[in-house]
């Protein structure tokens, strides 16, 4: 009964990695109902921002998670930019095989700066597993899992609490109608891709802050991860 416990809590842990990424996701996919293949890339650029801070300048946690946040913000209203704003309604095909060949070339440009496979990552906890009882729990995970129930409960709140929320939900169910009313429809989404990406980057930073190690194929596996 202990080992089934231990290794429920351990999936639970691990698992809440899948439910950050899915926040971000969900924002995009869900809400705002935009095809963004590169959401997993931006995250990734936001990952290699931070990791040339800690590498070249010796940066520490908190320098290494704002550049991280920061370079997925600036990555995802590139996107948001290039792929979606110059699109009409209903050209919903081809802002997403825009999105992907983005995918392509964030994906490279990370390549260039970073050449090598993998990289370090500074760790987001180094001290022991923390015992309750029969049961240990990592440190890191404990806090993955803790800031994916907080950043969940901020989505909800924003979405449905907030005068930016009601506006966006109102451009989504239809942007003409919340023009007329005065809601801006081009700076809602455009806010909404930088929410993401802000989610994203935090997702981010805390998984590889638990697996101490960046690779540019990591936009490839948030991007899978999000979706399951």
């Amino acid at each position: 009964m202990v080992d089934f416990i231990q290794n429920t809590i351990d999936g639970v842990m691990i698992g809440s990695s899948y439910g950050l990424l899915a926040l971000g996701f969900t924002v995009i996919f869900g809400v705002m109902r935009r095809l963004n293949l590169s959401y997993g890339p931006t995250v990734m650029i936001g990952a290699y921002c931070g990791t040339v801070l800690h590498l070249d300048f010796g940066a520490g946690l908190l320098a290494v998670a704002a550049a991280v946040v920061a370079g997925a913000v600036i990555s995802g209203v590139y996107v948001e930019r290039l792929c979606f704003a110059p699109m009409k309604a209903g050209a919903g095909i081809a802002s997403m095989v825009s999105s992907f060949a983005i995918w392509m070339q964030l994906e490279q440009a990370a390549v260039l700066v970073l050449p090598r496979h993998t990289y370090p990552f500074p760790p987001l906890a180094t001290g022991p597993a923390l015992g309750i009882g029969p049961f240990l729990v990592r440190p890191d995970h404990l806090i993955m899992a803790a800031s994916a129930l907080v950043l969940a409960a901020c989505v909800q709140l924003a979405l449905y609490r907030t005068h930016f929320g009601l506006g966006l939900r109102a451009v989504i169910a239809n942007p003409v109608a919340a023009n007329l009313v005065g809601v801006d429809v081009r700076r809602s989404v455009m806010l909404a891709f930088a929410g993401a990406s802000a989610i994203g980057g935090v997702a981010g930073f805390l998984v590889l802050a638990v697996d101490q190690q960046v690779t540019p194929m990591f936009g490839m596996w948030a991007t899978l991860k999000g979706l399951i």
